[in-house]
């Protein structure tokens, strides 16, 4: 059956009137439309758009409409800023050139198969009190997604565009330039270049790199692809990969390299609290869920060390809460000098940024050990952390450090470290560290315990010490205020105590310490021997940055060395007196004491002064060493092993009963003091 509209088409013929009138209408309609002066229409435009927006918005160059095809063209595009800015314009444009699609008009849609813009600017900014420019006083009456239906570009290009940003709470501003790429085919959108500069949180920015066009952004959205390289200061970071929801900054994942010459310096872009570190390169996965940025997988350096895991920054609660696991297969324990707002080492094959090695030049000619730049407490106040460390090896070539293992909490300005263990000299360094920084100046406290640190791995490279024999146990407990390490152990006290039982260890050592040159000469050209060491202990007490030597001595079957005297935190001194009390005879011997001087700098080491003192064996008999005894209870002995410690002088050959409840020692042979 014939549909009643095709039998009254059909009921005209090819060459009837009708048709002749038809197309004599529209193509007079067409020449009229083309020939007319589209500019009278520019008022009813600019009303329009200014009704919607709330802003004011002109046509100040001519307003031209082509038809077969249908297309818009405009120059000289004005739309006005927020009031509270002092830039008059948020949008210009030197040319709009824009196709359109007819039949879509008749259903109230608007299709551009082609919109060409020629030298866009936009600026966007923020004021005092946070509101951006893009909020308009007036909206359209349509919802978003609805206006997004109406309206619809297929292909977007724009030539010399410029996009202006500008945080003045943030002290940023950033000049963008953006031009249009070729598409990769021709039913591909046109990706946009970019390059900028400016200012980012007050340090001199660039950025480069190529995104998605912002077509992909309407209706449904693409995968949106982007591949920019940005520089704020000396800080380097790459992101690269493709957002699932561009619009929806909920849920974005992408790849992000990391490099600089201080992690320190991110604080100051993206206000994450982190020590002073030497150079660092990092790679990993960024991604944000809610309030939850995450950065995972991450690895890369960290001055000479490896550093790997996870970090988590959660920015809902009333301060961002850094969590992180990190593990290490090496660390360069310099490295970590930022935890004590040090500096890396800066010599041959170590990493250091410029200004860290003008700053270790600059701690030299000073004099000074102790590191005194301030911590600046604020950063510790303005966050919270979870963080935990662990290192298979450790490389330190001035401390015989193995391991890590370090915990740090950081709550309303309360950071301990618990624990902060290091596998040392086949023993353990096992430490609590506080830092309570809710006042100021900060209030510091450390309690570590030194645990079967083995004599001959204290210092591997010595030879003499390889066939030594010994452990050493201790406790460190300081306390003290400051806001850097200098001024805090200027202000620290407490106490300093080691001791090492029963053990050997070359007698070469012991000769030259009590400068026996007769002796010393022999075991250089023969052949050295080994001697049994009785005990050795040292107790400091600290009052006020003065740690004095309460009682400090090396005893073995030849030789007792005592030590007097106190070293300064506070000048970062020495003054201290070695005794070496010999228990054997020798033709040439200085049996002066010695003087060790000078600062933690620049030790100094001198016969002190006053008449030489020629002692033998019988001087040894003048001699008791009996270590305080809360040291003793350092000393962990095995069934039937004795500590040697707290002997006195023998009595008629006898050796004293020893403190400990072990067998006693043998008998020493004529001549020797045991």
């Amino acid at each position: 059956m014939k549909k009643a509209g095709t039998s009254a088409w059909r009921a005209f013929p090819r060459h009837h009137p009708v048709w002749t009138t038809v197309i004599g209408v529209f193509a007079v309609l067409v020449l009229v439309l083309a020939i007319f002066d589209w500019n009278w229409a520019r008022g009813p435009v600019q009303r329009i758009v200014s009704n919607i927006t709330g802003r004011e918005f002109r046509i100040d160059g001519d307003l031209d409409v082509d038809f077969l095809p249908l297309e818009v063209r405009a120059e000289k595009i004005y739309l006005g800023n927020a009031t509270w800015s002092d830039e008059p314009a948020m949008a210009r444009a030197e040319r709009l050139e824009m196709r359109v699609r007819f039949w879509p008009l008749l259903l109230g849609r608007i299709t551009l198969p082609r919109v060409y813009v020629d030298q866009p600017w936009l600026r966007l900014e923020r004021n005092a009190d946070g509101l951006g420019n893009w909020v308009f006083g007036a909206q359209p009456d349509c919802s978003t997604a609805e206006c997004a239906r109406r309206l619809r570009i297929l292909q977007l290009y724009a030539k010399g565009g410029r996009l202006e940003v500008r945080e003045p709470t943030l002290q940023t501003s950033i000049d963008v330039n953006f031009d249009s790429a070729a598409p990769a085919s021709e039913d591909a959108l046109a990706p946009l270049v970019l390059r900028g500069n400016g200012t980012y949180r007050n340090a001199p920015f660039e950025l480069s790199g190529q995104v998605d066009s912002p077509l992909a952004l309407q209706g449904k959205p693409l995968p949106y692809r982007l591949d920019l390289t940005a520089r704020a200061g000396e800080t380097r970071a790459r992101v690269s990969g493709t957002l699932a929801e561009p619009l929806q900054t909920q849920n974005v994942a992408v790849n992000v390299e990391l490099g600089g010459p201080d992690l320190a310096e991110l604080y100051e872009l993206i206000g994450i609290v982190l020590p002073k570190t030497p150079p660092y390169n990092l790679k990993g996965r960024l991604s944000r869920v809610g309030n939850r940025f995450a950065y995972e997988y991450f690895s890369g350096t960290v001055g000479d060390s490896d550093l790997s895991g996870n970090a988590i920054v959660d920015i809902g609660g009333e301060r961002p809460r850094l969590t992180a696991r990190l593990q290490s297969q090496v660390i360069d324990f310099d490295d970590l000098s930022g935890f004590i707002g040090g500096n890396p080492g800066t010599g041959k094959g170590e990493t250091a940024s410029d200004a860290q090695k003008k700053a270790v030049k600059a701690q030299r000619a000073s004099g000074k050990v102790l590191p005194s730049q301030s911590i600046r407490l604020e950063k510790l106040r303005s966050m919270d952390a979870d963080v935990e460390l662990i290192a298979a090896r450790v490389v330190s070539p001035k401390l015989p450090l193995e391991s890590m293992t370090a915990h740090l909490l950081l709550e309303r300005g309360l950071l301990t470290l618990a624990p902060l263990d290091f596998g040392a000299a086949g023993g353990k360094l096992a430490s609590t560290v506080s830092v309570d920084a809710r006042g100021a100046p900060a209030d510091f406290a450390i309690d570590m315990k030194i645990q079967h640190v083995q004599l001959p791995k204290l210092r591997p490279k010595v030879k003499r010490l390889n066939d030594s024999l010994g452990n050493i146990n201790g406790i460190v407990k300081l306390e003290g205020h400051g806001d850097s390490t200098a001024s805090i152990l200027a202000s620290s006290n407490g106490n300093l105590s080691l001791i090492m039982g029963q053990g050997r260890m070359s007698n070469l050592l012991l000769e030259v310490a009590g400068l026996d040159i007769a002796e010393s000469l022999e075991f250089l050209i023969g052949k050295d021997r080994q001697v049994t060491l009785r005990c050795a202990y040292a107790d400091f007490g600290v009052v006020d940055g003065i740690a004095t030597a309460r009682s400090v001595a090396f005893d073995t079957t030849d030789t007792a060395l005592l030590i007097r005297g106190d070293l300064s935190f506070k000048q970062e001194t020495l003054d201290l007196t070695l005794l070496p009390r010999p228990k054997d005879m020798s033709l040439v011997s200085i049996r002066t004491p010695l003087r060790i001087g000078g600062t933690f700098a620049d030790p100094s080491i001198a016969p002190k002064g006053g008449p030489l003192l020629l002692r033998g064996a019988a001087v040894a008999a003048l001699v008791a060493i009996a270590p305080p005894l809360g040291l003793l209870g350092l000393v962990e002995t095995g069934p039937g092993k004795d500590t040697n410690c707290g002997h006195g002088r023998p009595e008629a050959g006898k050796e004293r009963p020893p403190v400990t409840a072990a067998p006693a020692t043998p008998k020493s042979k004529p001549g020797k003091a045991s």
